[in-house]
């Protein structure tokens, strides 16, 4: 279960995202809370920059990252180019202060209307990491169908491929310490805005 709030005012967005496990896997799978915030710079013409800052925060704690408080957290700091083109490209910069890890990720997407409210959003992500704890390759294609309720809310459902350099998927499977290299799994969602 992941629900997030996030507030824009201009050309500042600040916002909240939280990730808890739900069944028998919940306890590999670290509660997650992200805080972060964002700000667009104006630039003309088809080009898009936003630069910003998150906080990772795993309240359970007894990780790699200890903060006081019992749990564990990191600093990143971050930098994407956007593009007004077909398939909307972007490509951004990530690096965690904490953990010495630098992140560049590219990703591509594209929304199809198929009805009157409904719409098909297709996307695809790469990235590379490389930092103290190694260096990985990472992918994710997605596919949702969203359906409007009103002008501001929609729900969405959708499937999602992801691989990994590193077999670093499958929570259940990491906890035995038997990682995989890709993980196919579908969602659903709410989203409503103001």
């Amino acid at each position: 279960i992941q629900p997030y709030a996030e507030v824009t005012y201009g050309n500042v967005t600040v916002g909240a995202w939280a990730s808890t496990g739900v069944g028998d896997t919940s306890a590999a799978a670290d509660d997650e809370i992200d805080l972060y915030a964002s700000y667009s710079v104006p630039l003309d013409g088809a080009i898009s920059l936003d630069v910003g800052a998150t906080y990772y925060h795993y309240p359970q704690g007894g990780g790699f990252l200890e903060t006081g408080d019992g749990g564990t957290g990191s600093y990143e700091f971050s930098a994407a180019l956007g593009f007004d083109a077909p398939l909307a490209p972007s490509v951004a910069a990530y690096y965690d202060v904490t953990l010495e890890a630098f992140t560049l990720e590219s990703a591509i997407g594209h929304s199809l209307g198929v009805g009157e409210k409904q719409s098909l959003d297709l996307g695809a992500t790469v990235g590379f990491v490389d930092g103290d704890g190694g260096s990985y390759e990472y992918g994710l294609a997605s596919a949702a169908l969203s359906h409007g309720l009103s002008d501001d809310v929609s729900v969405y459902g959708g499937v999602n491929y992801s691989l990994s350099s590193e077999d670093s998927l499958n929570f259940s499977k990491l906890i035995r310490g038997d990682g995989q290299g890709d993980l196919f799994w579908v969602g659903a969602g709410i989203s409503a805005g103001f």
